[in-house]
């Protein structure tokens, strides 16, 4: 997926409805930031996912909310539920 403003894409939610992705600042050899964020398939609105200081290369599964990332500064991979809620 093409990053857009800073943000990149990296798989849609099961039911379609959303997208997950990380934006990145860098210094070209070293990954500075990057925080995960949710956004609707439509574009409409784009919000950070609370809780993570820092993410890579989201991806969702294939059925469910499951959310899978990288953590940057020590490849741990981490799995868990994406909880959504409306304010």
């Amino acid at each position: 997926m093409t990053a857009y403003g800073g943000f990149a894409g990296t798989s849609v939610s099961s039911d379609g409805e959303y997208v997950v992705g990380h934006k990145v600042v860098d210094d070209g050899d070293n990954v500075l930031s990057s925080k995960l964020n949710l956004a609707a398939v439509d574009g409409s609105w784009r919000v950070p996912v609370s809780g993570i200081a820092m993410g890579l290369n989201p991806q969702m599964s294939a059925t469910e909310m499951f959310l899978a990332y990288e953590e940057p500064a020590n490849g741990v991979l981490h799995v868990g539920t994406l909880l959504i809620t409306v304010q």
